[in-house]
């Protein structure tokens, strides 16, 4: 039994997300999937001994000043390692093949929720864990199943804490601790302290927040039978449709240096699924993307575990030349450009969302960011996920290193890396980079009829060739 940790308060920041667990899959080949299995169990262990919290659960707040609805992370009754990690074997499936390799002759492991130690969503009044884990043994090696609580971490917490499992199972010295963690929340808690929200940043706040008597709109998460599928866009083709976007930027902001390919790829999902969306008669109205501030916040460093996002939303007012009227793109006149599957309406829609995104990225400083954790603190209620998500939401681990980590003797290196559960009903997650300059692996889940649509686009069939 591992000494109680300290129980620990949730921030503002960690309240304002749905209680989602969200299932990860890093998956090993190997010839001898039980040794791999050992070291695995060898890793986990030393990672729970060095991040005890890991293994406690989110429960009520106790202490008497806590705000309604407040959660924390209390110590577990049971905190051995057979409590977090769930072995299953699988003898008669391999590991999921590569899109450029050929169908393998036994069955493919589906990842599915018999692979997963905990559903998406478990009852509210259950205590809710942290982590757990479940190693499933296969044919050709182990797959590895993560799922983590989104009211502790976010997807770039989940990618350090597999960076300190790699130096965990390599016997190493991993610089988190429990203590160095608890301490960054509680810094993040007094990040808005004395923070005045003044009337234009408040407009500001209901573009991330439920602000008043705004209600949740969850129905994404209720979406039944969505399609779920790997689009994989060619990193050449991605720099010459970026590179197009950049040479008519000037027309539409000077003011604006460049634009990145993960700006450029938010406007084509953007422009392509609310092409899509109407198509199927869905409502589309805006698109948010996730915003990492890890590197805005002053106080806040890279490795903090813990939630540290928002969204930042760009309004859609309609397709090609209406939807740039918005952004400064619609009274222009382009060209259709040459060798790329799109006319001049949709390159202006396109760079104009691409350059609203890069835009709010730099608008949304310290100053901004301490003002909204103040917000979110202030507020007597915190018992409702207040994030507002869009009609079409994207979310990127593109900078995540799962595939560059060493996890010792036993494992090596990730095979591949899978989000097998849809998120919700247009919600994009983009997977970690297999490399440096490698292709961008999307996951777009959609309805049928607008999957059936966004499928045949023509700039996404360009860009998946």
């Amino acid at each position: 039994m591992r000494p109680p940790f300290p129980p620990f308060a949730l921030t503002s920041v960690d309240h304002s997300l749905v209680p989602i667990f969200i299932p990860q899959f890093l998956c090993f080949r190997s010839s001898d999937p039980q040794r791999s299995l050992s070291a695995l169990k060898a890793g986990i262990d030393v990672l729970l001994s060095r991040l005890p919290f890991l293994t406690g659960e989110v429960v009520p707040w106790p202490a008497p000043d806590a705000k309604h609805g407040q959660m924390s992370v209390q110590p577990s009754r049971e905190s051995d390692i057979d409590s977090v990690l769930i072995v299953k074997d699988f003898p008669g499936v391999i590991l999921p093949v590569k899109s450029t390799e050929k169908a393998a002759e036994k069955e493919v492991a589906s990842l599915n929720q018999e692979f997963m130690p905990l559903p998406l969503f478990l009852p509210p009044d259950e205590p809710r864990p942290v982590v757990r884990f479940q190693a499933n043994l296969v044919a050709d090696g182990l797959a590895l199943c993560m799922v983590f609580n989104h009211q502790v971490f976010d997807g770039t917490g989940a990618g350090h804490l597999y960076e300190v499992l790699a130096e965990c199972c390599r016997e190493g010295c991993a610089e988190i601790t429990s203590e160095g963690e608890q301490a960054l929340r509680r810094c993040l808690a007094a990040a808005g302290k004395d923070s005045q929200v003044d009337d234009a940043c408040m407009e500001e706040i209901k573009e991330c927040y439920l602000v008043g008597d705004m209600e949740p709109d969850l129905d994404m998460f209720l979406v039944e039978n969505l399609e779920n599928r790997p689009f994989v866009f060619s990193a050449d083709k991605m720099e010459r449709l970026r590179l197009a976007c950049m040479a008519i930027l000037p027309k539409i902001d000077s003011s604006i240096g460049s634009l990145s390919t993960n700006d450029v790829l938010t406007g084509v999902l953007a422009v392509a699924i609310g092409k899509a969306r109407r198509a199927a008669s869905l409502k589309t109205r805006d698109v948010v993307f996730a915003f990492n501030f890890r590197n805005r916040l002053l106080d806040l460093p890279e490795h903090f575990l813990g939630n540290a996002f928002t969204f930042l939303r760009i309004p859609l007012l309609g397709m090609g030349a209406g939807m740039g009227a918005g952004m400064g793109a619609g009274s222009l006149e382009i060209d259709s450009p040459k060798n790329l599957p799109i006319d001049g309406h949709q390159l202006a829609a396109i760079t104009a969302l691409a350059r609203q995104t890069r835009s709010s990225i730099q608008t949304h400083d310290d100053a901004w960011l301490r003002r909204c954790i103040g917000f979110l603190t202030a507020r007597p209620d915190w018992s409702r996920a207040d994030l507002r998500y869009g009609d079409i939401t994207i979310t990127s681990w593109r900078h995540l290193k799962v595939y560059s980590l060493d996890f010792g003797s036993g494992l090596a290196s990730i095979d591949s890396f899978h989000l097998s559960a849809a998120l919700g009903d247009s919600i994009c997650a983009v997977m970690p980079a297999v490399a440096r300059g490698a292709a961008w692996d999307v996951r777009v889940p959609l309805q049928k009829e607008a999957m059936a649509c966004f499928a045949q686009e023509p700039l996404i069939k360009w860009l998946v060739e």
